[in-house]
């Protein structure tokens, strides 16, 4: 467990067991993990922010090229893990309304030339944890240059999550130009835009 005064938040860190070993699960290529490190962040407040990584590169170490998109599997030979965010927040009072964030995305890489074409491609996850839905992403944010780092608009609208699912995940995909070894976090804003 890890507290952030400033922040006024709860970092708490547990193992997630995982569900079946499926031969060839395209998530998973070396098989699922029995657990896996999870982390559950709590405010005593409805109004929060906080922002995290999500591709590390350091470990990650990816270049991505004209017509090429960061992976989403679970690569235990690479150290590579595609982040489900939830996006549907729900408080152990149940009285209590669901909070849906809004999610803003930051692109960094050793360079970033400056007529870069990429997106963040948001895909909803299906509740088999990991396996994105093959109807195409809820949202194609454009990124633009901003100092040092690519980041997009905020995105609120996670088309209908409260009925479907509740875990998105964030997808960079290059377009014109590449961008070498790539770093992304997004950033959670309760109280929307």
């Amino acid at each position: 467990m890890f507290i952030d005064d400033d922040a006024e938040l709860v970092y708490v860190y547990h193992t997630v067991r995982w569900d079946d070993q499926l031969q060839g699960d395209p998530f998973a290529n070396a098989g699922r993990n029995a657990e896996d490190l999870g982390v559950e962040i709590f405010s005593p407040k409805p109004d929060f922010t906080v922002k995290f990584p999500i591709i590390d590169d350091a470990r990650w170490k990816l270049d991505l090229n004209k017509g090429e998109s960061s992976p989403c599997s679970y690569d235990k030979s690479k150290e590579r893990y595609c982040v489900q965010l939830k996006v549907k927040i729900s408080a152990s009072d149940e009285s209590a309304a669901d909070v849906y964030p809004a999610l803003k995305f930051f692109v960094g890489a050793e360079s970033i030339d400056k007529n870069v074409v990429a997106f963040v491609d948001v895909y909803e996850v299906t509740r088999k944890m990991g396996v994105l839905r093959d109807d195409g992403p809820v949202a194609s944010l454009p990124l633009t240059l901003d100092g040092a780092e690519l980041t997009t608009e905020y995105l609120k609208d996670f088309g209908g999550v409260e009925d479907r699912e509740s875990f998105v995940v964030g997808v960079v995909r290059v377009e014109e130009g590449s961008l070498k070894n790539v770093n992304m976090a997004v950033k959670y804003n309760s109280v929307g835009l």
